[in-house]
């Protein structure tokens, strides 16, 4: 347990319920190879010369921003999150700060910037499709939710009043999130 907590890693409730009275379904914009067509739901529909699939959110939120969405499947091998710049990469692990999901259903990783491409943070921590995921900037910090308890927090690369979309990026044609929604706090 003093090894997770070194990490940053946490396993218990939140200390204050986790609102959504500011969260609605995103418009997205597709990117590369997705279907945005459903309002909260987004699908990776092709695999056009292996490029994958990418969609980010038309809208922005300054200074606290929220994302929160379900896994279409336990088969996903998709990340979902904030980005500050959606159109500097159409690769899947172009999102800032963001929760992989594992194909497998299995364990989740807590990925990009804040850990760096190359060495995500692998949890343990198995999920289904109705499974809620939500990940928090508050102006201050980051913080990644898996069914309403913090599992990690950090504040690397993190500054006031920073500019997010919701940013998702799939690995797999057929994989997608459902339920998304975006929004201040």
């Amino acid at each position: 347990m003093r090894r997770l907590l070194q990490l940053g890693w946490r396993r218990s409730p939140p200390a204050s319920p986790l609102l959504e009275h500011d969260l609605s379904a995103p418009t997205m914009v597709d990117q590369n190879n997705c279907n945005v067509a459903t309002s909260g739901t987004v699908f990776c529909d092709d695999d056009v010369g292996g490029a994958n699939g990418v969609a980010y959110s038309s809208a922005t939120h300054q200074g606290e921003a929220t994302v929160s969405w379900t896994a279409s499947q336990t088969a996903n091998n998709c990340i979902v999150g904030f980005t500050e710049n959606p159109t500097g990469s159409t690769l899947p692990y172009g999102v800032d700060y963001g929760i992989r999901m594992k194909s497998d259903g299995s364990q989740i990783e807590i990925r990009g910037s804040v850990v760096g491409v190359e060495d995500p943070i692998n949890h343990p921590v198995p999920y289904t499709t109705s499974t809620v995921f939500k990940i928090i900037y508050d102006g201050a910090t980051i913080k990644f939710y898996v069914d309403g308890v913090e599992e990690y927090s950090t504040t690397t690369l993190v500054t006031g009043n920073m500019t997010f979309h919701a940013d998702t990026g799939f690995y797999i044609v057929g994989t997608g999130v459902e339920n998304l929604l975006f929004g201040g706090l």
